[in-house]
């Protein structure tokens, strides 16, 4: 996997930052798909389109985010459910549940804690989009994934 860290000379088409986390790297097309691909293992039968994997960081939190872009809006529907199939709660990470996302109520968004990190997830058209996040509270957390929802899209 390629992965683009970027200096104060390079522009990343993803904002530079959200709340206190700053993009540190990012890794688009081929290279994000064969990444997500890999978190998914065999689970996911739907073909993505086009992928993102955004990293933030600052202030001791991290984050990082996957958007996995397919054909269409069932595909995506599809594509969640396969997550959602596949989300073990023996396996690492605790049952999905459905949280309110404070400015983005219309959204429906998935929560799983596991792996010393909070996830979150959703779908939006055609995408579906996976929230990683580590050293936040609660508030600032949802604040983020917030964020997230209003102000990340992939650039196409």
């Amino acid at each position: 996997m390629h992965l683009t860290s970027l200096n104060s000379n390079q522009k990343s088409s993803f904002p530079e930052s959200l709340g206190e986390l700053r993009l540190i790297s990012q890794v688009n097309g081929p290279d994000a798909i064969e990444a997500t691909r890999k978190l998914h293992g065999d689970s996911v039968k739907v073909q993505m389109k086009d992928a993102a994997v955004l990293r933030y960081r600052g202030g001791g939190a991290e984050a990082t985010i996957w958007v996995s872009r397919t054909e269409n809006n069932e595909q995506a529907s599809s594509l969640m459910e396969s997550m959602n199939d596949a989300i073990d709660p023996g396996d690492g990470f605790t049952s999905p549940v459905i949280v309110s996302v404070p400015r983005a109520e219309s959204r429906t968004v998935y929560y799983v804690y596991g792996y010393e990190s909070d996830h979150y997830y959703y779908l939006n058209e055609e995408r579906v989009y996976w929230i990683a996040v580590t050293g936040l509270s609660v508030k600032t957390q949802l604040e983020f994934v917030a964020q997230v929802i209003n102000e990340i899209d992939l650039p196409f």
